[in-house]
């Protein structure tokens, strides 16, 4: 064996592994309780109550989720990273282990140092991680924050830790990709929250339409749409660049989007209007 030293995508498999494996414990306790709260709220009679105990019910079930996910994480990286395997399940699978400076086996508040070192790699836009195929010991950046080394399992306390070869400009590549990747995320929300933000404008405003029974023989253009008045109702189409249309009627129903070529309606909160 050349390195001692794991590179990135086996690593990367061990760790989805590990993923699937940790959200089993938080399903199997909040599935049952989430659809006990469902049940409990849906024997309510209709009224604010109800929908404000729907809504306390989803925050419950959420928070007990967040928490689980949290728990489950720590303990099973701590305690798995710091037995006698020093591997997690899916690192045991793949064959390596986790090690300290010495080549030893890491304790338990170590391994739960890394543990939470590793949500800084996420935090990086996931760069951290990325560091472990770039780096010369093969570290992710939690790797570097912890001291520790993902090594091969016949590895034994007292073999050499060596510098290995790094990769600079795949690490450049990487970053820059990711970087690229994140900032055309960050375009796509930001657009279909300002797409989310004009819908609901002008629901607003046709409902005032509506509800005062405003006459429009002319189209009335606003910030977020134009509005305009036909027989059966009152329309806007939004300011999205793709002509996307609401519609309510004269009879006070909900606000429905009507589904046209290029029209935006499966990404806004509002239901599609019946042909």
């Amino acid at each position: 064996m050349s390195t001692p030293y794991v590179g990135f995508f086996r690593r990367a498999l061990a760790f989805v592994v590990d993923n699937l494996l940790i959200i089993l414990p938080p399903l199997i306790i909040c599935g049952p309780f989430f659809a006990w709260q469902m049940n409990a709220v849906a024997q309510l009679p209709e009224s604010e109550i109800k929908a404000a105990s729907m809504a306390g019910a989803i925050l419950l079930g959420s928070l007990l989720w967040q928490f689980l996910i949290l728990l489950t994480y720590w303990l099973y990286f701590a305690f798995c990273e710091s037995s006698p395997w020093q591997a997690t399940l899916g690192k045991k699978l793949l064959r390596i282990k986790v090690v300290d400076q010495q080549g030893k086996r890491l304790h338990f508040w170590h391994a739960t140092g890394r543990t939470f070192a590793r949500l800084l790699s996420q935090l990086t836009f996931y760069i951290g991680f990325v560091m472990a195929g770039c780096t010369r010991r093969k570290q992710a950046l939690h790797d570097k924050i912890a001291q520790t080394y993902v090594v091969y399992r016949n590895f034994q306390p007292g073999d050499k830790l060596p510098d290995s070869k790094g990769h600079p400009v795949w690490m450049g590549i990487w970053c820059a990709l990711l970087g690229f990747l994140f900032i055309v995320g960050l375009f796509s929300v930001l657009e279909e929250n300002l797409a989310n933000a004009q819908a609901e404008q002008a629901v607003n405003r046709l409902e005032e339409l509506v509800n005062s029974q405003v006459s429009l023989p002319q189209p009335l253009k606003e910030e977020a749409a134009v509005y305009y008045q036909r027989a059966d109702g009152y329309r806007a189409v939004l300011q999205d660049g793709q002509n996307t249309t609401l519609f309510l009627s004269s009879e006070k129903s909900e606000v429905c989007c009507e589904q046209q070529s290029g029209s935006n309606c499966y990404n806004l909160n509002l239901s599609l209007c019946s042909k």
